[in-house]
């Protein structure tokens, strides 16, 4: 009879553990659901490069944290960033390029210089492969 009791106190114990564990699990999935359904931004503006070398280099400084996606196109010269508002702004995406890159957009920020343009190019050492026209 103790040996009965013992077992049904152990098999209860498991059954609260697990039901326990499984509570949690929801609670965690059903918050990472409600983060991860925060929406996205999508905004384009202009910044002044010239080649594939600009390319990697404004994609990266445009590669700040709650940016999910940051592409630049050469012909058109317009960067298209998507981000997470709550972690990031258009605003603090523009100031990181033009910091790191120090090539003006069609941002007007007080905050940097911009005095680099289409000469500022990122092979301007040897102009090799860059689109610059002098």
């Amino acid at each position: 009879m103790k040996t009965n009791i013992i077992f049904l106190v152990f098999l209860f114990g498991i059954f609260s553990y697990t039901a326990s564990a499984q509570c949690c699990a929801r609670h965690s999935q059903a918050s990472t659901q409600a983060q991860s359904q925060t929406e996205l931004v999508t905004k384009s503006f202009v910044v002044q490069g010239n080649c594939m070398g600009c390319k990697a280099k404004i994609e990266k400084a445009a590669s700040i944290r709650g940016v999910q996606n940051a592409e630049w196109e050469v012909a058109t010269k317009v960067l298209t960033v998507t981000y997470d508002p709550n972690r990031t702004s258009v605003e603090k995406i523009n100031i990181a390029v033009q910091k790191a890159t120090n090539y003006e957009t069609s941002f007007a920020s007080t905050e940097t210089s911009t005095s680099q343009n289409a000469q500022g190019c990122a092979t301007k050492k040897s102009d090799a492969g860059c689109s610059v026209t002098k």
